[in-house]
C-alpha cells in the first residue's frame, strides 16, 4: 500500500480552504451592500415623514385654532400693536417655521430627502 503524499494533501486542503474563504468574503460583502441599501431607503422614508411632520405642524396650529389664526394675522399686519404674550406666541410659531426650513436645508445637504423636496416651502 502506497502512502499518500502528506504535504501535497495539505497544500490541496489549504487551497480549497482559501477558495471557500474568498467565496464567503464575497458573499458577506454582497449581503452588507444589500443591508446598507435597505437602510438607506428606510432613512430616506423616515426623513420624508419627518419633513412633512415638521411642515404640517405650524399649519395645523393655524387650522385648528381660529383665535391663534387671528393673532397671527394681527402679528403680521401690525406687530407693534400686539400684547407681549401674543408677540411671544407669534415668535414661537415663526421659530417652528424656521425649524422646518432648517431641517429641509440640512436634509437636502445630506441627501436624505428626495431631490427638490426643500424647494417651494
Amino acid at each position: 500500500m502506497k502512502k499518500k503524499n502528506t504535504p501535497h494533501c495539505l497544500q490541496c486542503a489549504a487551497l480549497f480552504a482559501e477558495i471557500i474563504g474568498a467565496g464567503a468574503v464575497v458573499a458577506s460583502v454582497i449581503y452588507l451592500a444589500l443591508q446598507i441599501n435597505s437602510n438607506n431607503k428606510r432613512l430616506e422614508a423616515q426623513s420624508y415623514f419627518n419633513f412633512f411632520a415638521l411642515g404640517h405642524l405650524p399649519m395645523e396650529t393655524i387650522i385648528t385654532n381660529p383665535q391663534f389664526a387671528e393673532v397671527m394675522l394681527q402679528c403680521d399686519a401690525t406687530p407693534c400693536e400686539v400684547t407681549p404674550a401674543e408677540r411671544r406666541r407669534c415668535g414661537l410659531y415663526y421659530f417652528m417655521q424656521i425649524n422646518r426650513f432648517e431641517y429641509a436645508y440640512y436634509q437636502q445637504g445630506s441627501r436624505t430627502l428626495p431631490q427638490g423636496m426643500g424647494k417651494g416651502l
